[in-house]
C-alpha cells in the first residue's frame, strides 16, 4: 500500500477521499483504512482499482512492491490469492447474517413454535 500513498502523494490532482469515492466506489472509510494501514491490505480489486486511478498499471506497481519487499512473483501470487480466498470466506458470512437479520422468521428454531417443546423439554433422557 505504501506504492499506492507515495501516487496518491505525488498525484497533482490532490484528490480527497471523498473525490477518491466518487472516482473508485471504495468507501472513504476503506480508503482511510487503507492509506493508514488499517483493517488489513487492499483487494486485489481495490489494488487495481486505485492503480487506475493514478493512471498506474497495476502490474507495474506490483513489481515495484515485489522490489521492495524482496519477494517473488509467485509469493506475491499466492499471497494475494489466499487474501481473495479470505476475503470472499469473510463476505459469505456478511451476506448470511445480513439475509438472518432481515428475515428471522426463516431462521425460527422448532422449539420456539411447537406447542409440546416445554413438555419434551422436562422429559429425562432414556
Amino acid at each position: 500500500m505504501q506504492i499506492i500513498r507515495e501516487l496518491r502523494d505525488e498525484d497533482p490532482r490532490h484528490m480527497s477521499l471523498r473525490t477518491m469515492e466518487k472516482e473508485t466506489g471504495i468507501s472513504r472509510s476503506r480508503l482511510d483504512d487503507l492509506f493508514h494501514e488499517r483493517m488489513g491490505s487492499p483487494s486485489l480489486q481495490e489494488f487495481v482499482t486505485l492503480c487506475m486511478l493514478f493512471h498506474q498499471r497495476a502490474s507495474a506497481c506490483l513489481e515495484e512492491a515485489m522490489k521492495n519487499t524482496g519477494q517473488s512473483h509467485g509469493e506475491i501470487i499466492d499471497a494475494a490469492r489466499a487474501y481473495e480466498a479470505r476475503e470472499r470466506e469473510s463476505q459469505l458470512t456478511d451476506d448470511l447474517i445480513d439475509r438472518i437479520a432481515a428475515h428471522p422468521e426463516d431462521y425460527d428454531m422448532a422449539a420456539n413454535k411447537d406447542p409440546n417443546a416445554r413438555l419434551e423439554a422436562e422429559t429425562p433422557d432414556e
